[in-house]
């Protein structure tokens, strides 16, 4: 952080996502991973986000970080659910399933505010929305209360035994090196990476 000229103070989770912010400002990994793609790698890349495909490089290129950065907002992964899914999810927390697509996704993110208070073990401080994006960088299911949350990431790690979304960029590329594997591209994908070279 320090090298970085970033703010040192604060929790590992502010201090962790001040360092993923500071990632996907210029001169970062990932915006130097995304300028030497090819437009077909960018066409596939925004396919898989959901996103438009159509423009030029740099457009592609500014619709790729727009994304990144808008995956740290409260709520994001509601947005990339569809509306059966988001109904899905609130009928298994008992919630009113009616509604537009925003409403259902207002009703699931209040329900993770209400959810914040509950929980054991390492995980019971973390935030709903920290739950659901760890689950999502180590490709597990990320619906459901808190409680499911925790156990599901708590399974994971009694299994595994790795956490390789809190390991910092460096390291996981070193893990990746040992394995003969790439070690290009951003933080996720290189936990994908190393979750895939363990099954």
């Amino acid at each position: 952080m320090n090298n970085r000229g970033e703010d040192t103070s604060g929790s590992k989770d502010e201090l962790v996502r001040r360092l993923q912010q500071s990632d996907r400002s210029g001169g970062s990994t990932t915006n130097r991973y995304y300028d030497e793609m090819n437009i077909k790698e960018l066409h596939d890349e925004l396919e898989k986000r959901g996103e438009k495909v159509s423009g030029r490089k740099q457009e592609l290129i500014g619709r790729l970080r727009n994304n990144d950065k808008s995956s740290d907002k409260p709520g994001y992964e509601f947005e990339l659910m569809t509306c059966e899914q988001l109904h899905d999810e609130l009928e298994k927390r008992g919630e009113k399933v009616s509604g537009r697509k925003q409403e259902l996704i207002d009703r699931l993110k209040a329900c993770d505010e209400a959810d914040e208070q509950s929980g054991a073990g390492e995980y019971a401080e973390k935030t709903n929305r920290w739950l659901r994006q760890e689950l999502r960088l180590r490709g597990l299911m990320f619906s459901g209360n808190k409680d499911e949350l925790i156990q599901r990431l708590t399974e994971d790690d009694n299994t595994k035994g790795h956490k390789y979304s809190s390991m910092p960029i460096s390291d996981l590329q070193k893990e990746l090196n040992n394995r003969g594997e790439d070690t290009s591209g951003s933080k996720d994908e290189l936990v994908r990476r190393l979750q895939q070279s363990d099954r």
